[in-house]
């Protein structure tokens, strides 16, 4: 493999993971405005990533979920039910 087409590669691997960070963020706030704006509702996973697509790849979607339980703002209780974490 030359070494322009090694560097060719790396700029697609760029964009492309720039482009997915970007899906993340967007799908990240969806999530976050649909639950603020559905306090009352309770959410099964499948629903509020569904919910929060837009058009959004599955990836873009499980990785936004993931960020939201990892910076502790949404937990999953045993029922699979999403809630926002009491702060």
């Amino acid at each position: 493999m030359s070494d322009s087409t090694v560097i060719e590669l790396r700029q697609d691997g760029e964009e492309a993971l720039a482009e997915l960070q970007e899906r993340v963020k967007e799908a990240t706030v969806a999530m976050l405005e649909l639950l603020r704006e559905n306090d009352a509702r309770t959410w099964t996973i499948r629903e509020l990533q569904d919910a929060a697509a837009d058009g959004r790849s599955p990836t873009a979607t499980s990785l936004a979920f993931l960020g939201l339980i990892k910076a502790r703002v949404i937990d999953v209780d045993d029922d699979l039910r999403v809630h926002v974490v009491d702060r």
